[in-house]
């Protein structure tokens, strides 16, 4: 459930998300998957679905200190892939 990109959630719902804006999921997935390569924890994570998807659509993202944990150009990277399609 982590992996659902923000405009995956809503009156669309995921379908729409995977149908219509496939490029914009592919990145923002992309962005996760880097995240979670480098800090070893998914971006958005709770105990419950509801507050993941508060976390996904409201960008709450547990960053590491950079540049001690996480290199500028990592941290810019993944946001960047992330906002493919804004918030």
């Amino acid at each position: 459930m982590s992996w659902i990109a923000s405009h995956g959630i809503g009156d669309s719902g995921l379908g729409y998300a995977l149908n219509q804006k496939g490029y914009a999921t592919d990145w923002w997935s992309v962005g996760v998957i880097l995240f979670e390569l480098v800090t070893g924890i998914p971006p958005f994570t709770a105990e419950r679905p509801e507050i993941i998807f508060d976390n996904i659509l409201n960008r709450k993202i547990p960053w590491p200190p950079v540049p001690n944990s996480m290199s500028y150009e990592a941290q810019d990277l993944i946001n960047s892939v992330n906002m493919a399609d804004g918030p």
